[in-house]
């Protein structure tokens, strides 16, 4: 999730924050992996959870076509002129151009933000909405990052 979140950062996830309503596109979440068979189990039997990036919400077709990211046919603008988040070419999922992916009900399609090195969505598909944990919320450890990330 460089350059949004590093590691070593320590953040806080808003457990209630979907309560009400339904996570959204753009929103960082906190989601259980053990539901996930493309992602190896613990040895220690933790639960393992991930940030990423929500991309796609239930209906949604996404075509990531490099460096573009296209939803329902509209590029998405993600991040800050300064850290653009963008599609990186080279993943086993999504090569080929044009290729897209239309989201199930109640799963969200998630990508890191350093896409050219993240274990996402593209590989694993999409997310079911009963593993997500929150929305990360702020960057609180170390000082020097404290933050709310965008």
């Amino acid at each position: 999730m460089e350059p949004t979140l590093s590691p070593g950062d320590n953040m806080l996830v808003s457990r209630y924050a979907y309560w009400f309503h339904e996570p959204s596109r753009g929103d960082i979440v906190a989601f259980k992996t053990s539901g996930i068979p493309q992602i190896g189990k613990n040895p220690s039997g933790k639960e393992v959870m991930y940030d990423k990036r929500i991309i796609g919400l239930p209906g949604d077709r996404i075509e990531l076509q490099a460096p573009r990211i296209l939803v329902n046919g509209k590029e998405m603008k993600l991040g800050d002129s300064t850290h653009p988040i963008e599609f990186r070419p080279g993943s086993r999922g999504f090569s080929d151009a044009g290729e897209s992916y239309v989201v199930p009900e109640q799963e969200y399609f998630v990508l890191g933000d350093n896409s050219a090195h993240s274990l996402d969505s593209r590989y694993f598909g999409a997310v079911p909405r009963d593993a997500i944990y929150g929305k990360v919320t702020k960057i609180y450890w170390p000082l020097s990052r404290m933050a709310t990330p965008r």
